[in-house]
């Protein structure tokens, strides 16, 4: 989002607004300083706060202007982020705890050697979860009345939140099992996939890879599935039912790729089963057992209610259709889904930027990666190729990290040759490092360079670092340039054919490269990491800088953002290839930013008397919604 002409407009008694049954008091401030740096009238900040408020998130995301492609995607990638926006009810089905509640389906007997689970869940603590007693859950397997049946998908309930795990017995009696680990969110509608190629298992939790593929093989027998598990959680641990709200399942006899797990996970909870995927059974659970595949195998319910919702998944947020956008927005921001918040709010109001304030924070919830001991290196599919065939290292190249540091040493980034816990075992190269607080740059041909003015104080800075094979390496230390060095163009140090060895991608350290020379880890906070396979010019850099932390990549026109990790709380790669990041050395935690855009910092202080509107801030303690009131004021810019 842009944040160059600023508008702040606090929820004040001028005008009335009845929002909700309830009389609600708004101002509108506009301030100018100086008056000739602000362009904006007050007819359009009037406009964005109308929106905001009286428009209800139903109608908004049933709209045009929340299609798949201009809401969620960069067309120009071909690709779209987080998931689509829809209006439309939807079923689910849960289940009695004692006596069991499942579903059982039978089909004709068959042998797969590829087989493809997907199913969104609620997870809801059943005052079970963490017990010893072996609880774990059976969401979908194999038919039978008891689990461990060709193949079965469970949420392992000895840990409190659950984690999950994918597991196939072939027709040998061998079991094989992938165990990601990966911790589940309560309260949350979440998508699970679990994929067996014949070699492989995988899983995939909304629409991103998870853990490491087991390796498995053998022919399974299929012959209809068991949804939920058929042990009442009275009678002990194993095979439990699903002790929150199940939805959309559907079962392969493919193995789906990532690309089409991703397009389930981005068409929403509602998604229909990917066409010519070899469908088995889909259970939609909007009502009823029936299979909808088309194949005719309806399940048999028992002890099951079946309900349908208002409430829609966006990004990682559950959000109602009949609350207002603003409601929406303040909500997204409080539950730590900032980043989704900020494309929501930037489509919605297509003439300028906006943002809010609750409780006088910018964007508050808004989390960055802490370094110290860690780094994330993200590994590249194949030898040193993305999946378009281009070379990670070689030819132009454009690289982009927010950073906040007090230290005077450290390696901000390297690309390398090797592994997540080795990423430069063969080499590294494209080094970015501080030395004395003052940013150093690398080319593999020898060349380094550096500027001349600290960074390390204490603020959010933005570096974007660039490599033409026409006009040599520049740095631009937020939207200006810093340093320079035209030496390295057409040779090895950027465009060399025979550089092609790289495949990883690290951030938050120098790996000890060149003998530990270049200060080892870095040591503060980092966030919205870009890399791009072409170069970009001042301007570009300018408007990533602009656009602040939580900011989308520029659209170059072509397809050229190869990675992109915002770090706003996770590690994922939002750039449409997957490469999320592995974090390696030690634990990563996520800090609040603290971070303002820059055209801000000197503007209006927000009002306190800003309007109430009571917000859900989900409690991970308890498992539950805790609604408490707080001030919004909202800003736009352009």
């Amino acid at each position: 989002m842009r944040n160059s002409k600023a508008f702040i407009f606090t929820l004040d008694a001028i005008f009335s607004l009845v929002v909700a049954s309830a009389a609600v008091s708004i101002l509108l401030y506009v301030h100018f300083t100086p008056p000739t740096s602000f362009q904006a009238s007050t007819s359009l900040a009037s406009g964005v706060l109308k929106t905001f408020l009286f428009s209800k998130f139903g109608s908004i995301a049933g709209s045009g202007l929340f299609s798949y492609s201009n809401m969620i995607g960069f067309p120009e990638y071909g690709f779209g982020y987080g998931q689509r926006f829809i209006n439309q009810r939807f079923g689910f089905a849960s289940f009695s705890q004692a006596p069991a509640g499942y579903i059982v389906s039978s089909a004709a007997p068959s042998l797969l050697n590829n087989i493809t689970v997907s199913f969104w869940v609620d997870p809801v603590n059943n005052t079970y979860w963490g017990k010893p007693g072996n609880y774990w859950e059976n969401v979908v397997g194999g038919s039978g009345t008891s689990c461990f049946n060709n193949f079965y998908f469970f949420i392992e309930a000895g840990s409190s939140p659950p984690v999950e795990s994918w597991s196939i017995t072939n027709i040998a009696g061998q079991q094989y099992r992938d165990f990601p680990g990966a911790t589940l969110k309560p309260g949350r509608w979440q998508q699970l996939v679990g994929v067996y190629n014949g070699s492989d298992l995988s899983v995939y939790l909304n629409g991103t890879k998870i853990g490491s593929s087991v390796a498995a093989s053998g022919f399974i027998r299929f012959d209809g599935a068991l949804i939920s598990g058929t042990n009442p959680v009275t009678s002990g641990g194993g095979c439990n039912p699903v002790s929150g709200n199940l939805a959309n399942v559907q079962i392969y006899k493919h193995a789906l790729t990532q690309s089409q797990v991703r397009q389930l996970f981005g068409e929403g909870i509602v998604s229909t089963p990917i066409n010519g995927a070899g469908l088995l059974e889909w259970y939609p659970l909007n009502g009823n057992a029936n299979d909808y595949s088309g194949n005719g195998n309806n399940g048999q319910a028992v002890n099951t209610t079946f309900s349908t919702s208002n409430y829609l998944n966006v990004g990682d947020y559950n959000a109602s259709l009949n609350q207002s956008l603003l409601e929406t927005l303040g909500e997204m921001y409080l539950n730590g889904q900032a980043a989704t918040a900020d494309i929501l709010m930037n489509r919605s109001n297509l003439q300028s930027g906006a943002g809010i304030f609750i409780n006088d924070s910018y964007a508050p919830a808004l989390r960055v990666a802490n370094f110290s001991d860690s780094y994330v290196t993200s590994i590249f599919p194949g030898t040193a190729k993305n999946k378009d065939g281009v070379y990670i290292p070689q030819g132009d190249l454009a690289f982009s990290i927010w950073f906040n540091t007090t230290s005077t040493s450290g390696g901000l980034q390297v690309v390398g040759n090797g592994t997540a816990s080795d990423p430069t075992a063969s080499g590294c190269d494209r080094i970015i490092w501080l030395d004395n607080g003052i940013l150093n740059f690398n080319v593999w041909s020898g060349i380094d360079f550096s500027g001349n003015v600290p960074v390390n104080n204490g603020q959010w800075n933005n570096i974007v670092y660039v490599l033409n094979q026409d006009n040599g390496t520049y740095a631009y230390l937020n939207g200006k340039l810093y340093a320079e060095d035209k030496g390295a163009t057409s040779n090895c140090g950027i465009g060399c054919s025979g550089f092609n060895w790289a495949n990883t991608y690290t951030v938050g350290t120098g790996m000890q490269c060149r003998g530990g020379s270049l200060g080892g880890n870095f040591v503060g906070h980092i966030a919205n990491v870009q890399v791009y396979n072409t170069s970009l010019d001042q301007a570009q850099a300018a408007d990533i800088y602009q656009a602040g932390i939580e900011g989308m990549p520029v659209n170059t026109g072509t397809k050229s953002l190869i990675l992109w990790m915002p770090l706003l709380g996770n590690t994922q790669d939002y750039s449409g290839y997957g490469n999320a990041g592995i974090t390696g050395g030690g634990a990563l935690p996520y800090d609040i930013s603290n971070f303002s855009p820059a055209s801000l910092q000197n503007a209006f202080v927000v009002s306190r008397y800003g309007i109430p509107i009571a917000l859900r801030l989900y409690n991970y303690t308890t498992s539950k919604n805790v609604t408490r009131l707080y001030n919004i004021s909202v800003i736009t810019w352009r």
